[in-house]
């Protein structure tokens, strides 16, 4: 299967390749994709991406960009390496290639500039972008430099006790970056100095990436296109991209969030995605397949909503072009929260007399830090005000809702019944803008989706945490359990146990579910699908 996959991949690179490339380079490109060692491959795209830098920069290239291209073609490889070790081994963050991955946006970026014929690129733009898409993950170990020190250092002082590493952050040489900016005619970003220096003190790969490109290229102005593009093309800066303005840095972001294929996660060798499958290129379109639907550990709902967060900034303003992207995922576990809550009330009758949290602790401050999500004492009492009332069941959202659950990937997506059992979710570009469209088992419906720290789905996440926590209070109150913030919540095993003491009738599946949905959202796992619009705009402005 490894090899299958591997294959899959260096073969859609190779159509990629094929797809309208006429330039000198090509040759080295094709080296590259027969190449089917993972360790191997990117060893050839480290010295590639090295090598193809300075030859497109031409008379353009500065003394400096060759020397530093020269040391990156024996470098990159390892500082990679110390990115997987330190990000995916030690600290356990999800981190897959982006050595090989470089290349396959510049591929694939080339391939729209070339085919999309409304696109309007002439040469020196597919020649600029180009050097966007080799650049734009390039600075991505400087970046994580901090993180990498800093998790090293933490777990050392977690083996060893003889020695504590002094606590420091790198300093980037920047001078007047706002000002810089201004001077190369991108200031109708719209980027403020407070924003450039927030992204500069949390390292934004894409801005330090800029910042290093300024020092390969004599007349900085002429890249300006360049740097934009590099600088700007993750979410970190969520503007709106009109296309018509800033067609380089939106090819960029369509080809950098399109580009899955190929790609291993940590130390695996094989790729989780082999290649686009029903990939279509042509004057006005771009469509495309990504299959999740297989065994593998990579969360799709994540995948989906990062992507969905990225490209909905793009406005192309062309009714002429259709952009059409899906993810067929895997089959989640659904649930009916509804049964959980008239447990909660069943239990709330019996005894509603609910202990406090110990004096000292801040409830809020706990939450916020468990789950991402404050909820106060008013939000908390609205709950008690409805168990009271005996309206908790009657008033729920999650009569028309259903949560579909997949422990192991840390996911919980909160869906409208109506739309049955999630099959596939598909990213569109209607209208000038982009959206989502789920096909479920009884339906289909559009809209956006929204992470557990965005508006709606902070509500859902607030809904959930709120009575998962009332239920545990009312619990511990009946065991008469001193609660701590290590220990704030009870186990299933004991909830089971307090349940039967008390001849309070419950299902196994509604406690073993209430208890994978805390592992969803203790890791930000919480998804919620809304089929209002409007809400778009909100999206973007966070």
């Amino acid at each position: 299967m490894k090899k299958d996959k591997t294959l899959a991949s260096a073969i859609f690179d190779s159509k990629l390749i094929d797809t309208g490339y006429e330039w000198t380079e090509k040759e080295r490109f094709e080296v590259w994709t027969k190449i089917y060692g993972f360790d191997d491959k990117r060893i050839e795209a480290s010295r590639l991406v090295a090598f193809l830098i300075p030859n497109l920069l031409g008379g353009d290239c500065t003394s400096e960009c060759k020397m530093r291209s020269r040391k990156l073609a024996e470098k990159m490889i390892h500082f990679e390496d110390l990115l997987y070790t330190t990000r995916g081994g030690i600290a356990k963050k999800f981190y897959r290639d982006h050595l090989n991955h470089m290349l396959r946006v510049t591929l694939l970026s080339r391939a729209i500039a070339r085919k999309i014929a409304c696109f309007n690129f002439n040469d020196e733009d597919v020649r600029m972008l180009t050097l966007a898409a080799l650049i734009h993950d390039v600075a991505y170990p400087l970046a994580e430099a901090f993180n990498m020190i800093a998790d090293v250092t933490a777990a050392m002082e977690e083996c060893y006790s003889s020695l504590k590493f002094p606590k420091g952050e790198p300093m980037f040489n920047v001078k007047n970056l706002l000002e810089l900016f201004d001077n190369l005619g991108i200031s109708s970003s719209n980027i403020s100095a407070t924003e450039l220096g927030e992204s500069l003190q949390s390292f934004n790969h894409g801005l330090v990436g800029a910042l290093e490109f300024l020092s390969y290229v004599k007349d900085q102005r002429k890249y300006a296109p360049v740097v934009e593009a590099i600088a700007f093309h993750d979410t970190d800066f969520p503007h709106e991209v009109k296309f018509q303005e800033k067609k380089i840095l939106a090819v960029l972001i369509l080809s950098d969030e399109m580009q899955d294929w190929g790609r291993p996660m940590y130390f695996e060798q094989e790729p989780v995605i082999a290649e686009i499958k029903n990939f279509v290129i042509n004057e006005n379109t771009v469509q495309g397949c990504f299959d999740l639907s297989e065994g593998h550990m990579i969360s799709p709902l994540r995948q989906v909503h990062g992507k969905l967060r990225n490209l909905s900034r793009i406005v192309t303003d062309r009714a002429d072009f259709k952009f059409q992207l899906s993810f067929l995922l895997p089959t989640y576990a659904s649930f009916d929260f509804s049964k959980f809550e008239k447990l909660l009330q069943s239990v709330y009758d019996i005894h509603p007399n609910m202990m406090e949290l110990p004096a000292g602790i801040s409830e809020e401050l706990f939450l916020e830090d468990y789950y991402g999500a404050r909820l106060t004492k008013e939000e908390r009492c609205e709950i008690t005000d409805t168990l009271s009332q005996k309206k908790l069941v009657s008033s729920s959202p999650f009569n028309t809702a259903v949560l579909y659950i997949d422990e192991a990937r840390r996911e919980v997506l909160q869906l409208p019944k109506s739309l049955g059992r999630l099959k596939e979710m598909i990213i569109n570009n209607r209208s000038g803008s982009f959206s989502l469209e789920l096909k479920g088992e009884d339906g289909i419906q559009d809209g956006y989706l929204y992470a557990q720290n965005e508006s709606l789905g902070l509500v859902v996440c607030k809904k959930i945490v709120g009575e998962i926590l009332v239920f545990h209070s009312i619990l511990a109150d009946l065991r008469k359990l001193t609660l701590a913030p290590v220990s704030f919540y009870l186990t299933s095993t004991d909830m089971k146990n307090i349940l039967d003491k008390e001849k309070i009738p419950f299902e196994n599946e509604v406690i073993d579910k209430i208890a994978g949905i805390h592992k969803c959202l203790q890791n930000s796992g919480l998804f919620s699908f809304s089929e209002s619009k409007k809400n778009s705009k909100e999206l973007r402005a966070r």
